[in-house]
């Protein structure tokens, strides 16, 4: 048996099986490659030419992580997480779509919440319907698929990075009102807050 990666069309390299067996499984190769394989018979006199080439490709393995960039843009009720894909040689398979999942910090009891981006293959994304001012984890995987479309294969978890929501923002409604004063006085300005003030600012 001979078999080379395609892409470089250059001699193939050789292994050989023993004379009883019709199979051998070749170990060393690299996920997701297209290799070409050919194979000619032994016999007591010499050997046959090589049979016809045939391209064969190998499954993809899971995926590398993804890497988190930490972000500011929050708000008291979701949090916006942006990714880098991983690097080209560890992106495995076709990319089918990220996974998201989160749950409260050092909640270990309690399970992950899933979320998917839109598209299923961008970068970014907003969580929503959080705690305001609570400390999230979050992680990101790629998925991707081999030959066998109908066939997803998980990624690796990036490490895990902690973000939190922010407080909550008062609502500021200002009331202007002028006095007209025969004297020349200035107009007087007054404000009036409504609204809940955030949990980090009672004053």
């Amino acid at each position: 048996i001979r078999y080379n990666k395609t892409e470089f069309g250059e001699e193939l390299e050789l292994e050989n099986a023993t004379s009883d067996d019709r199979s051998l499984v070749l170990f060393g190769l690299e996920e997701f490659v297209d290799y070409d394989v050919q194979i000619r018979a032994y016999t007591k006199i010499g050997h046959s030419n090589f049979g016809l080439l045939t391209r064969c490709k190998t499954l993809a393995a899971s995926s590398g992580p993804p890497t988190i960039i930490n972000d500011t843009h929050n708000d008291s009720t979701s949090l916006f997480i942006r990714w880098t894909s991983p690097a080209p040689k560890d992106l495995n398979g076709i990319l089918v779509e990220y996974e998201v999942q989160y749950r409260i910090n050092e909640s270990s009891s309690d399970s992950f919440s899933v979320a998917k981006p839109e598209p299923r293959t961008g970068d970014s994304m907003y969580i929503s319907g959080l705690r305001r001012w609570t400390f999230y984890e979050v992680r990101v995987r790629a998925i991707s698929h081999g030959l066998n479309a109908s066939i997803l294969i998980n990624g690796q978890w990036s490490p895990s990075v902690v973000v939190r929501t922010d407080a909550s923002r008062p609502v500021v409604r200002a009331v202007c009102t002028f006095f007209t004063v025969f004297s020349g006085a200035d107009a007087v300005l007054q404000t009036t807050v409504t609204g809940a003030l955030p949990d980090v600012l009672r004053q």
